[in-house]
């Protein structure tokens, strides 16, 4: 997403600081732009479970940065205690949403490369935190190529529909918008993140009502 000529994802490391990882809050959205900041693994588990955050890949990649910020977090002192505040916070994380299998999957999937790590709690630390992003950037890669897919099934359900043919602008805006993942753009009033401006492919997908 474009937002005041930046291209944002849905989860990343705050720039400059490290120990904290920022989302969308997607509760405000479409007329509010919301960075919240989180440092810890409640504040992610709250994220998880009050719906800061949408979909199953992101509830996935939070999950991956949930582990990394349990790792900062976490007793450096043995490589048991160290261990053991690990697969307690995978156990918060997993509790807020029993039945998503990507929560799971990427809670294990940072316990097996943490253990695995040779060194010590640093390079645990750091592991974690390429996995966390490693997570995180396979997501926005099944997205982009599930919009390549996609975009052709549409226009083949479209040039199949003969009698209820998608008009020609609408084909263009579903091209533009699987094709180009940067597309959809909105400006942000600075002082109060609310959304003054969205450009036709937002308008159209989000529902925002201030068009270009």
């Amino acid at each position: 997403m474009n937002i005041n000529g930046k291209h944002y994802q849905t989860i990343w490391v705050k720039q400059g600081d490290a120990r904290v990882v920022q989302i969308i809050d997607q509760r405000r959205l479409p007329y509010q732009l919301v960075i919240e900041d989180l440092s810890t693994v409640d504040q992610t588990a709250r994220a998880i479970r009050e719906m800061h955050l949408r979909g199953a890949g992101l509830i996935g990649a939070a999950a991956g940065y949930g582990m990394y910020l349990a790792a900062l977090n976490a007793p450096r002192h043995s490589t048991d205690a160290f261990m053991q505040a690990l697969m307690a916070a995978g156990e918060r994380l997993k509790a807020t949403r029993p039945t998503a299998v990507n929560l799971e999957w990427a809670v294990r999937r940072q316990i097996e490369a943490i253990r695995a790590a040779d060194g010590d709690s640093e390079t645990r630390i750091q592991t974690a935190y390429d996995m966390a992003q490693a997570i995180a950037d396979e997501d926005a890669e099944f997205c982009r190529r599930i919009g390549e897919h996609g975009v052709a099934i549409i226009e083949d359900i479209s040039r199949r529909k003969k009698y209820e043919r998608v008009p020609q602008e609408s084909e263009a805006l579903f091209r533009q918008m699987f094709e180009n993942n940067r597309s959809v753009k909105l400006v942000v009033d600075p002082a109060s993140g609310a959304i003054v401006r969205a450009n036709q492919a937002a308008s159209d997908f989000y529902g925002y009502s201030p068009a270009e």
